[in-house]
């Protein structure tokens, strides 16, 4: 699957949707519009990190 898919469903790993619950393994294959299924979110999120930078927004200051 092609490298900006993989980055969108680990970027949505530690994200919580509008109602402010976890994205779910079948929640991001079904946003991703069945270009990923649930098999394949869970390697994404099992198989690494997305570049600090973009894994987490938590808008904290220094």
């Amino acid at each position: 699957m092609a490298a900006w898919v993989k980055a969108w469903a680990q970027g949505l790993q530690d994200e919580t949707t509008p109602d402010g619950h976890p994205y779910t393994l079948d929640a991001v294959a079904t946003l991703s519009g069945n270009l990923i299924n649930q098999s394949t979110v869970g390697k994404y999120w099992r198989g690494g990190t997305v570049a600090p930078s973009t894994a987490t927004r938590n808008g904290s200051r220094s």
